[in-house]
């Protein structure tokens, strides 16, 4: 044992030379060597796997079967060293994600109402209150003409005494006007202090002088009572106590975010100082610890703010909340909630992928040194395509879970905007009439179906593979529709609008984390060619579908 030993060191030295003077990377490199030779003469399977190598380096299905043979060895020290990596990189990305891993997985389509985004409520918001507004105002002077009415064909008479009834009208017309004047002037006031609690005061100015034009324009023919129009100011009391009470409502449901919002900013706190006390910032460079002390900043002052109001909001018992202050408070606040996310998922992303980049540059790295037939072009690719694979699909959930939280606010759109059009057709996506297939019942059904696949393939090459064929197919659906007429030429313009309403019709939002994922880790000699372009074509779609989601 001891002149094997001295015999692979000798081995070892001549290909790396003598251990003096070098790196630790080298010396890392020179002791895997050793290893790998001292298991291939323990294991003679290995050895010949070697020889066959040797005698055909440039076979591609000798050197896949050799690497895929090597990582089912849990013995090889390739593979213990490649898992050794994998455990770094699991640990580190389920730190980061695996709590939070909950949150995105709700995202899917049809998606639930809760999840809508904020600006689908404040659009709904707008319409219902514009329809409760003009509802309410057009209610509240039918009832006043009604009144009115009713009580004009009461008070006109039936007999013949038409004469003795208008010299009374005539003689009490200046006092009955003056008081159905002021009594109009009080309900047309209560109406205005109903909208002023919605619009601006300068919008409340001119709406008084435009009913005091009115006012002076409008000549009643008819009398009144004042008992209708205590009636009528009944029924606005009790609308505006309903007012009052709706006001009380939302004041304490604003007292309640903000309350939330103060838990959220305290649990951001603590998520940070628990940061840096597992030393996570040595996943940054040293450009970041700049970026990383402003976000501190940023998030003590938003931190302190929140319980400013939240003070103001305790020692104001009996008072009524500040609610415009209040609100742009609040919203300021999500605004730097939001963004201190971003960025800190945005620099765990920086870091994941650099130390992803550099687990498979240094495993490619030891499998050309110790398998000299594999440094050459066909067996880095072959090498590299094997190693994806088994260094990212123990990871892969919680590194998309990683991208999916860094994008959750562009997937919750593009949910939103798949859940709104699911039974849209190729014209609302602005395809060219002649590529619409009007006469067909599922138009470009087999791409959408092959798309629907894309979450359950194992590989990065192997999603690539499947946004290229899901290109293929939508060209071979029209190739198929006008077999028996001249095919139409295709371009990007008329591709990008049938690529959204397939991408519409599969309802996957995690195909924008996903590309993301292909764009940051494939290799560039598979961008280069037809993969690059389809790749980039799909995710020119899914930007424009949630553009047009937020635009909305």
């Amino acid at each position: 044992m001891n002149e094997r030993q001295q015999r692979l060191e000798e081995q070892a030295a001549r290909r790396f030379g003598t251990p003096t003077g070098l790196t630790d990377d080298d010396k890392e490199q020179r002791q895997i060597y050793k290893k790998v030779l001292e298991f291939e003469q323990e294991h003679l399977v290995f050895n010949s796997w070697r020889k066959k190598l040797e005698e055909k380096p440039d076979d591609s299905e000798l050197i896949n079967k050799l690497i895929q043979e090597i990582i089912r060895s849990n013995e090889h020290p390739l593979t213990l060293k490649m898992k050794t990596l994998q455990k770094k990189l699991y640990d580190k990305l389920q730190h980061i994600v695996n709590e939070k891993i909950k949150i995105v997985d709700q995202i899917k389509v049809p998606l639930s109402e809760s999840l809508y985004p904020a600006y689908h409520w404040d659009k709904s918001k707008q319409q219902d209150n514009s329809s409760e507004d003009s509802k309410g105002t057009s209610y509240l002077r039918s009832e006043c003409e009604s009144k009115t009415m009713d009580h004009e064909n009461k008070s006109r008479p039936d007999d013949g005494n038409d004469s003795t009834d208008d010299k009374f009208q005539s003689e009490n017309k200046t006092d009955i006007e003056r008081e159905v004047n002021n009594e109009k002037m009080k309900d047309t006031h209560i109406l205005q202090e109903l909208d002023n609690e919605r619009e601006n005061k300068q919008k409340v100015k001119e709406e008084d002088l435009d009913e005091d034009e009115k006012r002076d324009k409008w000549e009643p023919d008819y009398t009144t009572d004042t008992s209708d129009i205590s009636e009528v100011q009944t029924i606005v009391k009790k609308d505006l106590e309903k007012a009052i009470d709706m006001s009380e409502k939302e004041s304490e449901k604003l007292r309640d975010s903000i309350k939330e919002t103060k838990g959220i900013l305290h649990q951001i706190s603590q998520e940070y100082d628990q940061y840096n006390q597992d030393n996570m910032d040595e996943l940054f460079d040293d450009e970041n610890s700049d970026e990383s002390k402003d976000d501190a900043k940023e998030d003590e002052k938003s931190e302190e703010k929140s319980i400013q109001i939240d003070e103001e909001d305790q020692n104001d018992t009996g008072k009524p909340l500040k609610t415009s202050a209040s609100l742009s408070d609040l919203k300021s606040i999500e605004m730097k909630i939001k963004n201190l996310k971003n960025e800190a998922y945005q620099r765990h992303i920086k870091a994941i992928s650099q130390d992803i980049h550099m687990y498979l540059e240094k495993m490619l790295v030891l499998f050309t040194i110790c398998y000299e037939q594999l440094d050459c072009i066909e067996g880095k690719d072959q090498c590299y395509a094997c190693l994806e694979k088994s260094i990212f699909k123990p990871v892969w959930r919680y590194l998309l879970g990683l991208f999916r939280l860094a994008n959750e606010p562009k997937e919750l759109t593009l949910a939103y905007v798949m859940t709104e059009r699911q039974s849209c057709l190729p014209a609302d996506c602005s395809v060219k009439l002649k590529l619409q297939m009007t006469d067909c019942d599922e138009p470009y059904n087999i791409a959408v179906t092959h798309l629907t696949t894309l979450p359950n393939q194992q590989t990065l090459l192997d999603k690539l593979e499947c946004l290229v064929k899901c290109s293929r197919l939508v060209c071979q659906c029209i190739e198929d529709y006008f077999k028996n007429l001249k095919i139409p030429s295709i371009g990007a313009d008329d591709l990008l609008p049938i690529l959204c309403y397939v991408i519409i019709k599969a309802g996957q939002p995690q195909i924008l984390s996903e590309c993301l994922i292909l764009e940051e880790f494939i290799h560039e000699g598979y961008i280069m060619g037809e993969e690059g372009y389809c790749l980039t074509s799909i995710q020119t779609a899914v930007g424009y579908l949630v553009s047009q989601g937020m635009a909305a």
